[in-house]
């Protein structure tokens, strides 16, 4: 019985910096499938969505083979086994070997679907259907299937490293929790090195090991900052525009005006453009983080910015210091908490009415 062929799109696979190769994917898939059974066959087809659908899982397939999932299971299974001894052609090797260096590049593992954006960047659905596929065919390759903590990721059949990945995922959502703020991965890579994993972790895959672990987390994220933390942290899944603006002013490291914060919003986010007023509003009303500095223009109280006139912030000073003050030392206390010209704290100063001048030229508060 002659069966139908699979679509035949062809796209540029990145074999390496200095080569790119046009492969056809579909040919690969249409010669692996050409070596197992037609009802096999119709199955994989299906669980894998290689007819351009979406994939199926096991419990569909089997109510229309009038199966059990289990069985389906195992007719996915037996199909691989008989894969892995057929004889692959060259395209297919090319892929895998890509796949395989990644794989060791990235620290011996490498999350499932980012796997598949590497070799195949911007892919069709179909196109990473068919990617899924093929490296399911490779003997050397094994999937660690995602739970509800933990996505799924590739390795080599060799290394076995899932026990370990496993492990150092615990320990680093552990550390996360108790640390109760977002933290950088080279501080993580400092925590793992002193726990029961630190072989797992030697000095030349440690950062990648780390990192990869996080990317596979579905329990932790990063934001714009490249921090990591549970993902329903409010600074982690940047909800709402004053989560972002703060994520923004922390990026900059610089006081800026509350329109440039929404275009940078708009700019680092892919939910909508901000609107200069929403984010206003926001950094009006957060008192606690935000500090205006200028006119419509905001810093981070964390920076040691101070809120209030020019006035209040020298006499706050004063009175903080308790002695009489150059104008030299002045002037640079208040420019490192407001964005306002040097001039504009000399005239503050000139106001008698509020400050004093000693006989040796220093300023305090007038009584």
């Amino acid at each position: 019985m002659s069966r139908k062929k699979l679509a035949s799109p062809k796209i540029d696979l990145r074999l390496g910096a200095r080569s790119c190769a046009k492969l056809n994917l579909s040919q690969i898939v249409d010669e692996l499938l050409s070596n197992i059974k037609e009802r096999q066959r119709k199955i994989l087809i299906k669980r894998f969505g290689l007819n351009g659908r979406n994939p199926l899982v096991l419990e569909k397939i089997g109510r229309e083979f009038g199966v059990t999932r289990e069985r389906i299971r195992q007719i996915e299974v037996d199909s691989f086994r008989r894969l892995a001894f057929v004889e692959k052609s060259d395209d297919f090797k090319r892929i895998i070997e890509r796949a395989k260096k990644e794989i060791i590049k990235a620290g011996d593992f490498y999350e499932k679907d980012k796997l598949k954006e590497v070799l195949c960047p911007q892919a069709s659905n179909l196109e990473k259907n068919q990617l899924m596929f093929i490296l399911n065919s490779a003997p050397e390759l094994s999937l660690r299937k995602g739970t509800l903590k933990v996505g799924g990721f590739w390795f080599l059949k060799e290394k076995n490293v899932q026990k370990s990945v496993l492990a150092a995922h615990q320990l680093i959502v552990k550390f996360i929790k108790e640390n109760k703020r977002p933290v950088r991965i080279g501080k993580i890579v400092d925590f793992l090195q002193t726990t029961e994993q630190k072989d797992f972790f030697p000095a030349e895959k440690a950062r990648s090991r780390a990192k990869m672990i996080c990317l596979i987390s579905r329990q932790i994220d990063s934001n714009i900052m490249n921090e990591w933390g549970l993902n329903n942290w409010r600074i982690i899944s940047q909800r709402g525009s004053g989560e972002k603006a703060y994520l923004v002013l922390r990026q900059q490291k610089k006081p800026l005006h509350f329109r440039k914060i929404a275009q940078l919003i708009s700019l680092n986010w892919s939910d909508g453009a901000a609107l200069p007023q929403t984010v206003h509003n926001e950094l009006i009303k957060d008192k606690k983080r935000f500090v205006l500095v200028g006119r419509g223009t905001y810093g981070l109280s964390s920076w040691g910015l101070v809120s209030g006139t020019v006035k209040e912030i020298i006499l706050n000073y004063m009175t903080e210091v308790n002695k009489p003050l150059g104008k030299e030392s002045i002037v640079e206390y208040v420019l490192s908490r407001r964005q306002v010209k040097a001039a504009t704290v000399i005239v503050t100063l000139s106001d008698r009415r509020f400050f004093a001048k000693t006989k040796d030229g220093l300023f305090q508060p007038r009584k």
